[in-house]
């Protein structure tokens, strides 16, 4: 075993071990010992250990040389695979490892992970199992998140079903009465699941707990409630309630009240949607008939009926296919040659865009491409949401703790995590304000991250690049269809022009909801990269 590896110092674990390993490949970019480590941390600890077989790794003559027992652990739970019949050996000493890891570092994946292998062979654990059920118990009361409680309070059920009822049936039933006082309603949430898995309620009770949850949610929301303002969430989150209680026995007076509360903020919903539709509601009939079919056609196509082929279909779907528009024939009338411009015009009358014809043509092509995108992406968005809407301690842990994408900085993940889960959760205004200042900083990120100037250091003022002069760099480098599209849909003063209007304040918030969920969208796929965007080379000179 390389030097390299044996002397990783101990207290090098999680992520900054992960970092630790990559940094020994750059010194050493041909040692297959460091190579078949960095193997062994292709996975999180929350998933399945599935490593394919290795000849290095099956001979572990060395193992006990290595002072790091983060890759000790992980080097154990594969023998424990690889070798069935030495299970006993292995996975003890796995388990044991990451229990120590835990101890030190507080760090509840370590521990959830340990539980969820002592599940699976109960035998081998037949002296420790108390002990280990105890230091589970004891850092679940510890703890003052939802999520992870219940995550660790499964584990514990599997050990001690009828005692981890005893321990923490009335635990977690004072822990959603005090997070409902605190008005956190995402904790209850997590919190109603954990009773619901450890069987102190049953499927049904639970539905009708979150019913009562997101009632709460809902009031809370309408507390502050302004006249002729729109709240688009107040609405999701009631309706949310009374899904719950489709098809289930419950106090038909709870549910009569939560129907009327739906049935108000519709019509309230409705209002603001008259008020506002002439602003953006295309009349031409021809034009809405496409859109619509178009979004039908591509749920059919990209197979959408739940929330996985949905997330699937939003991120495979194309930013742009080349759709085009017939081109308009040219006057012959004396003076068209002289009144080339297309003006585009405010809500308020004011011009506040101008064009050529060849270039309107553009514009209203990708407009066409852009209105279809979006039909499709709130039609497979509410086929997401008829099978679940994501809790936003599952999109902070995803984005927070299992991302690793590029695009984000990590100073930025908690921005990033707001913005996607605002997305999830249908209010797309948050989103879209949280996320359209993320987008520009994270594409200069990425420009730094491969070396490219992004500030006029040759000026004596030394300004940074906004973000048509980054767009304009990520053209002239990769040329994508989505930096051309971001460039229109964010920019162009005679198209959208989405952020700078966004930014200064001249959208309304309807406007801002239909285009919200686009910008939703377009995080998200530079976010997971699955048409590796950053990785095109240019054909330009």
């Amino acid at each position: 075993m390389t030097p390299l590896i044996e002397n990783i110092e101990n207290n090098y674990f999680g992520t900054d071990l992960r970092k630790r390993l990559f940094e020994l490949k750059s010194e050493d970019s041909n040692s297959p010992e460091i190579d078949m480590v960095i193997n062994l941390f292709r996975q999180t600890l929350t998933n399945d250990l599935e490593i394919e077989s290795n000849e290095l790794l099956d001979n572990f003559s060395s193992i006990e040389l290595i002072k790091n027992i983060e890759i000790r652990g992980r080097w154990h739970e594969y023998l424990s695979q690889r070798f069935p019949k030495q299970k006993r050996e292995h996975l003890r000493k796995s388990v044991f490892y990451y229990l120590e890891i835990f101890t030190s570092t507080k760090n509840n994946d370590y521990l959830i992970h340990s539980l969820r292998l002592v599940k699976t062979t109960k035998g081998l654990f037949k002296d420790e199992i108390n002990s280990i059920y105890e230091k589970g118990k004891s850092e679940l009361l510890r703890l003052d998140k939802p999520f992870l409680q219940k995550e660790i309070v499964i584990e514990l059920f599997s050990l001690y079903p009828e005692q981890t009822k005893i321990d923490f049936g009335g635990f977690l039933k004072n822990k959603i009465e005090n997070q409902t006082t605190n008005h956190n309603y995402s904790g209850v949430f997590w919190l109603i699941e954990s009773l619901k898995e450890i069987k102190v309620v049953s499927k049904t009770e639970s539905k009708i707990l979150h019913a009562k949850n997101y009632e709460n949610e809902g009031d809370y929301q309408s507390e502050d409630k302004k006249p002729n303002t729109y709240y688009p969430t107040i609405l999701i989150t009631y309706q949310k309630g009374l899904r719950e209680l489709k098809s289930i026995k419950c106090d038909e007076n709870f549910r009569k009240r939560l129907e009327n509360k739906v049935l108000k903020e519709q019509k309230e919903q409705l209002k603001m949607h008259f008020a506002l539709s002439q602003e953006y509601v295309e009349t031409n009939k021809v034009f809405e008939n496409l859109i619509n079919d178009f979004g039908n056609s591509c749920l059919k196509q990209f197979k959408v009926f739940d929330f996985e082929s949905g997330f699937s279909g939003l991120i495979s779907f194309p930013i742009s296919l080349g759709i085009k528009s017939e081109k308009e024939q040219k006057s012959t009338f004396l003076f068209s040659k002289m009144l080339d411009d297309y003006v585009r015009i405010n809500s308020k009358g004011k011009a506040v865009g101008k064009t050529d014809s060849e270039n309107f043509q553009k514009i209203k092509n990708k407009r066409i491409w852009r209105e279809c995108t979006i039909n499709f992406l709130k039609k497979a968005k509410w086929k997401m949401d008829e099978d679940k809407i994501l809790n936003r301690d599952i999109v902070f842990y995803h984005i927070l703790e299992k991302c690793d994408s590029k695009f984000i900085p990590p100073e930025r993940k908690w921005l990033f995590a707001n913005g996607i889960y605002n997305g999830f959760n249908n209010d797309f205004i948050t989103s879209a304000h949280i996320l359209i200042p993320q987008l520009e900083n994270s594409l200069k990120y990425t420009l730094e991250n491969q070396g490219v100037l992004t500030s006029k250091i040759y000026d004596e003022i030394q300004h940074d690049n906004m973000l048509g002069g980054l767009l304009d760099i990520y053209i002239k480098r990769n040329g994508h269809d989505i930096f051309y599209e971001m460039k229109d849909f964010l920019l162009e003063n005679s198209s959208v022009n989405f952020r700078n209007e966004l930014c200064h304040g001249l959208l309304s918030p309807f406007i801002i909801e239909h285009y919200g969920i686009y910008v939703w969208w377009i995080t998200l796929k530079l976010i997971f990269d699955k048409e590796k965007v950053f990785e095109i080379e240019s054909t330009k000179c």
